[in-house]
């Protein structure tokens, strides 16, 4: 959208360098015009642009899987793909076959695992994401998985517990953080909630309905 704005900006700025746009039209006019007229048509033509960058990422991406053999890293990159597309039954299809081609592949698993997540088939993604937790104990996605499907399910406990885990693989990161934040809040534990909260708003990220319950939690009781 700012790039349409700075593209709609300097058409302006050229309409007013046109001798019989500068003399005959203001220039607040000249802005406003060209904002009004052509931005919707600039984002319209960036969006038709995205779309056929994707399409083409997708298709070379399909080509790269159809001729891969036996390496299951083509089909990963597909199914990470099609899964931010979202085409989800592509990106099945294309996480299988690359546990089909290396069983226990990480990335594929844990893909798996959050394309079941999406469909709220929690008692999968739970298995796979311990499937992969178990495989590769230091893989940060499968343990991060692990604790938001136990969130999901209220077992918050269980979900510090797969969260800390995570953040002993990367121990700054901040959604962790704030997720270890709202589950201990949720254990009525409103000072480790507090703690986690501040070294999540530390690394960038603030949850100000969050916030508004830990003080809540925190405030002395009249």
């Amino acid at each position: 959208m700012l790039k349409a704005i700075g593209v709609c900006a300097v058409i302006a700025v050229l309409l007013l360098s046109m001798p019989l746009a500068g003399r005959f039209l203001p220039a607040p006019v000249v802005f406003v015009g060209a904002i009004v007229i052509l931005l919707p048509l600039l984002v319209v033509v960036q969006r038709a642009w995205t779309r056929f960058l994707w399409a083409r990422r997708l298709a070379s991406a399909r080509a790269r899987a159809a001729a891969a053999g036996n390496d299951p890293e083509p089909h990963v990159e597909l199914g990470v793909l099609c899964s931010l597309a979202g085409t989800e039954a592509e990106a099945r299809a294309a996480f299988e076959r690359a546990r089909e081609l290396s069983p226990g592949h990480a990335q594929a698993t844990v893909g798996l695992a959050h394309l079941a997540a999406e469909e709220d088939e929690l008692d999968r993604a739970l298995a796979l994401f311990t499937e992969a937790a178990a495989a590769h104990p230091d893989n940060f996605a499968a343990h991060y998985g692990i604790g938001g499907v136990q969130r999901r399910r209220e077992q918050y406990a269980r979900a510090v517990l797969a969260y800390e885990k995570a953040l002993g693989i990367e121990e700054d990161d901040a959604f962790t953080l704030a997720e270890l934040s709202r589950c201990h809040l949720l254990l009525g534990d409103p000072d480790k909630a507090e703690e986690y909260f501040l070294r999540a708003a530390g690394q960038g990220v603030r949850d100000p309905e969050l916030e508004k319950l830990i003080r809540a939690a925190l405030a002395p009781a009249e």
